[in-house]
């Protein structure tokens, strides 16, 4: 029965990162009403922005703090790029890419 328990969780836990798209080089263009419109393969596609999300950020002294994604988007500067991460229209992750020197 323990095995059978185990794999049912492991497959529960495949199934829900099947579903989960990360998409790198998304065109940040707005933040309104609780929505992120990025730029995706030259195609506008806007992402429900759960509230409670938060991601981890380094500051440019180096300390790590956590952000509220509607807060980072609220701030973002039109036209950044962003790895996302999305499940269906929802946006569950997102991490700016940085201008390599």
């Amino acid at each position: 029965m323990r095995k059978f328990l185990a794999v049912v969780v492991a497959l529960m836990l495949a199934v829900g990162g099947i579903f989960a798209e990360e998409i790198k080089g998304a065109i940040f263009k707005e933040y309104k009403d609780g929505k992120a419109t990025f730029t995706i393969e030259e195609k506008e596609k806007s992402f429900k922005v759960d509230p409670k999300a938060k991601i981890k950020m380094k500051s440019k002294g180096g300390e790590e703090t956590e952000i509220e994604l509607t807060k980072l988007f609220e701030k973002a500067k039109k036209d950044s790029k962003y790895t996302i991460t999305v499940d269906g229209d929802n946006l569950t992750e997102a991490k700016r890419e940085r201008k390599k020197n």
